[in-house]
């Protein structure tokens, strides 16, 4: 299949919704746009560079733990939260007080990608999904909703 005419998926329409039903991406591919080899030659380079750089390491899983927990302090700062990398990694005990709940967000944030990983693994992208990893990520948290009129300026 020429990848110029790839259509991600379609609209279905049912009762009173529309759902997304995306295409398979299984095909034998035929790549016929230039930039777009190079810049493939230029990914499998890369993830050969990475993956010998995983044999030299020797716990890829304490790398991944600690770019999800660098992920999860740097997001959170997006909404106000004041966490360091070296905080979100002791135990709530050792948090000063005034900071455990920026904490908590944290760890909800690294619970919630690990839940939808683990999810992932059995079901599909689906708002499903999205939503159940949202209640994980908001979990025993103050949450301050955005007012509808801040919304609509």
């Amino acid at each position: 299949m020429k990848i110029s005419n790839y259509q991600a998926g379609r609209f279905e329409q049912h009762y009173q919704h529309k759902s997304f039903t995306p295409e398979k991406i299984s095909h034998p591919w035929e790549v016929d746009d230039p930039n777009l080899l190079m810049l493939l030659d230029d990914a499998n380079r890369l993830l050969g560079e990475l993956n010998a750089f995983s044999k030299l390491v020797p716990d890829v899983d304490y790398i991944i733990r600690m770019y999800i927990t660098r992920e999860a302090t740097t997001s959170s700062r997006i909404e106000g939260t004041q966490t360091s990398m070296e905080e979100a990694l002791v135990c709530e005990q050792d948090v000063v007080p005034e900071n455990r709940d920026d904490w908590r967000e944290v760890q909800n944030y690294i619970k919630a990608i690990h839940y939808a990983i683990k999810r992932l693994t059995h079901f599909p992208l689906s708002s499903r999904l999205l939503r159940d990893t949202h209640q994980v990520l908001l979990r025993g948290v103050a949450c301050t909703p955005t007012p509808i009129s801040a919304i609509a300026n």
